[in-house]
This record gives C-alpha cells, structure tokens and sequence, in this order.
C-alpha cells in the first residue's frame, strides 16, 4: 500500500481525533490545560491541505492561555462557544465555492447523518417542494460534501452528493471521489451512479486475501476504497482465526 495513502489514513484519524477532544471538552471530560498538552503532544498533526484543522490546532496549541497573560485569576482566552464552533467547522465545513454533483448513493440520507453523527437540515427549493440536506467535511482535507434529496418522494428519489469546488480548471472526479470514500468508508458498490465520463477503473483497488492452514491463498474480495477495505480486513481479523488475512494492492 502507498505511502501517500497510509498517510491520507492517518491525517484523518488525527482529525477525527481532534474532533473527538472537541465535543469532551465541551462535555466536561476534557480541560483547557488537557486539549493544549495534547495538542503539543501530538504525533502526526493535521494534514496541510486542511485548513480548518491546522487552525484549530495552532489555536489548541496555546488554549491555556489567559487574558491578560499569567494571570491565573482572569478566564482563558479560549471560550467553550469557540470550541463547539471549532467543532461545527470540522464536522460541516464551509461552503465558499460552488456545489458539483457528485454521485449518487445507495445509503439513505438518514444512515449517513447517523454514521456521522450529525442532524440534518431542512428547506424549500422554489418550484421543487422541500428538501432535506446534509452537510459534512472531509478529515483529510476539509472539502464539503453535501447530501440531498426530496422529502415527498424521499423513498423513491435516490440521494445526491455533491462536492463544493473551487472555481477555475475542473478538480479530479477522481481525487473527489477518493475523499468521499475516505470519509464516508464507502467504495464503488455502495454508488448508483459516477460523474458523465468517468472512468471506475481509474480508483486505486485493495484486495483482501485469505491463506488457509495448508498455505492456499485466496481473494475474499476487492475493494475501490481503503477505509472500507481496512474495515473489512479488522472484522476477519478480531474472529482470531487461525488463518492469516491481510490488504494488498490490486493491479491496475
């Protein structure tokens, strides 16, 4: 497996981490003093592509901070309503360029709202009836993403995803497509429908081989997305069989 992707994994996990250190602050589990020592302790850091989260980081870096400074009597810089908003932009993102359609998903919204942990949000397009939505940001990069589909037809009309991009050339449908993988823990199998255009079989593929007691090898199953692979592979290794599995690359 790349090192570049291996990477990708663990800037997300750093950011999932990050976020997770967020809400225990704001549920009282977590300190001012704490969420700096972890800050400054931490081993990887957030991807560079990711803006939000290399902010909050350097603002964590310093959260025990008071103003006016070494006064242990005055309040800490840092206010709790600065954490739960540093959390809503890690979770949600910020939407400042243009929305592209994406794909579009087997999952209902609802199960992905559940997966992520987030509610949500409901409004009337003009001439269309209302909509229910849902915004999230990737942990790798801090893209948004946005989920959508009609509420009076919401068990026939499938879910749309769609990807906001910067102005200017055409971002990759394949980089695109990689973080949503990514963040959602999804793959190919789990999209009814690609960009006009795109090619599949241009997605990296991880195979999940199996060895039996006697050496034979053999492919359980292929995969278009790592964190899917990664989860599949830990739910066959925690059964502590006595047969080896393990992740490789597939050719091209």
């Amino acid at each position: 497996m790349a090192s570049d992707e291996r990477h990708d994994l663990a800037a997300r996990a750093w950011t999932e981490e990050l976020l997770r250190r967020l809400q225990a602050f704001c549920a009282g589990q977590e300190t001012h003093e704490s969420l700096q020592a972890w800050a400054r302790a931490a081993a990887c850091g957030p991807a560079p592509t990711h803006r939000i989260a290399c902010e909050i980081y350097l603002d964590l870096w310093n959260a025990a901070s008071r103003l006016p400074p070494g006064d242990s009597s005055c309040p800490h810089i840092l206010r709790p309503v600065d954490v739960v908003a540093y959390a809503r932009q890690l979770q949600r993102g910020t939407v400042t360029t243009r929305l592209r359609e994406l794909a579009v998903v087997k999952a209902s919204l609802p199960a992905f709202a559940a997966q992520l942990g987030l509610e949500s949000e409901r409004h009337v397009l003009d001439g269309l009836g209302w909509f229910e939505s849902l915004q999230f940001a990737s942990p790798g990069s801090g893209r948004v993403f946005v989920l959508s589909r009609p509420l009076q037809r919401a068990a026939a009309d499938p879910t749309i995803l769609e990807a906001a991009v910067a102005a200017g050339p055409e971002v990759d449908a394949r980089d695109l497509l990689r973080d949503l993988f990514e963040t959602l823990g999804i793959d190919l199998a789990d999209v009814l429908q690609l960009p006009d255009g795109f090619d599949p079989e241009s997605l990296p593929k991880y195979t999940l081989w199996r060895q039996d007691d006697n050496g034979n090898r053999f492919a359980v199953a292929t995969f278009t997305g790592l964190r899917k692979a990664e989860t599949a592979l830990q739910r066959f290794l925690v059964l502590k069989h006595k047969q080896l599995y393990w992740l490789e690359d597939a050719p091209a």
